[in-house]
């Protein structure tokens, strides 16, 4: 499963941005990051 939200993340383009950070909440992240988030999410139902 990590697996899959690594490549998820990394497709979103959001990868380097959150890697250090996948415990803190969702919400301390900008707007945008916060979109990439919904788009690695719809990524890994794929």
């Amino acid at each position: 499963m990590a697996d899959r939200v690594e490549q998820a993340l990394k497709r979103a383009y959001l990868w380097d941005e959150v890697k250090d950070r996948l415990n803190e909440d969702a919400l301390l992240l900008s707007g945008g990051q916060q979109q990439r988030l919904c788009i690695a999410r719809a990524l890994i139902l794929e």
